[in-house]
């Protein structure tokens, strides 16, 4: 069928993968644009998992297919086979802020298994997260700045102005 809300493309070794967030799959396509096969759920824990918004998609150089599943708040793994292979990156409340809701939009992976995951609704830098999937923090947060005229305009608002007012925070 047609794509709904593509939102990452990847082409490597003969094969084009599209997460289509919309369809909630993963359409695999041949380099000449035939189809070659869907993902759209998989076998775990005896049950059938299904995608839900899945957004990003990154293929190893053994051939592992990490789905960034985003509602769901996984990565999803297969092998080279396109069997499903592993969960990863689910990481509760004692890791990260209380306010922190995570869906992974974005991933990729280096040669070692590191992870390197952007998060939807989050401003904290990339997640970077361990083979075993352990989370090692926060890189790449961009840093707050502000100029001149916005220190004035704060020099001169009421304590209920400046409550109301955005909080510095890179976007």
């Amino acid at each position: 069928g047609l794509l709904e809300k593509p939102t990452d493309i990847l082409a490597k070794n003969g094969k084009i993968y599209i997460a289509d967030k919309g369809n909630n799959r993963i359409v695999i396509l041949t380099e000449d644009m035939q189809p070659y096969a869907v993902l759209d759920s998989f076998e775990y824990d005896n049950k059938t998992e299904q995608f839900n918004a899945p957004s990003g998609v990154y293929l190893t150089d053994n051939g592992d297919l990490y789905v960034a599943d985003s509602m769901n708040g996984r990565i999803v793994v297969f092998d080279n086979t396109l069997k499903f292979k592993k969960i990863t990156a689910v990481f509760s409340k004692d890791v990260l802020p209380d306010e922190f809701i995570y869906q992974p939009s974005s991933i990729a992976v280096n040669k070692a298994g590191r992870m390197f995951i952007i998060s939807a609704n989050t401003n904290m830098g990339v997640m970077m997260v361990s083979p075993e999937g352990e989370f090692e923090g926060f890189i790449g947060a961009q840093r707050v700045s502000t100029n001149a005229f916005e220190l004035l305009k704060r020099a001169f608002m009421t304590d209920e102005q400046l409550e109301r007012s955005a909080s510095f925070v890179p976007v």
